[in-house]
């Protein structure tokens, strides 16, 4: 997998993570409030680790894709 590819799946995992560790302080405020801040850090979150998963997986067909065909993951992915 290029580095750039894996570089971008970090990236995406850790911005998840940081959504994640934000809900910890999360506690102030009406029940309302600390609701809807509570589902917008998990939808985010949810959303950039669904992101790195589908890269994940790209990369994954790409490469497997690669040795059958014999090109290589960057001349299949064009």
């Amino acid at each position: 997998m290029p580095a750039e590819r894996r570089f971008h799946i970090t990236q995406l995992v850790n911005e998840g993570r940081e959504e994640l560790a934000q809900l910890q302080g999360v506690r102030s405020g009406t029940t309302v409030e600390v609701g809807s801040t509570l589902l917008e850090h998990l939808r985010r979150s949810a959303e950039l680790l669904g992101q790195a998963l589908v890269h994940t997986a790209v990369a994954a067909w790409l490469e497997e894709a690669a040795a059958w065909s014999g090109l290589t993951a960057q001349e299949l992915a064009g």
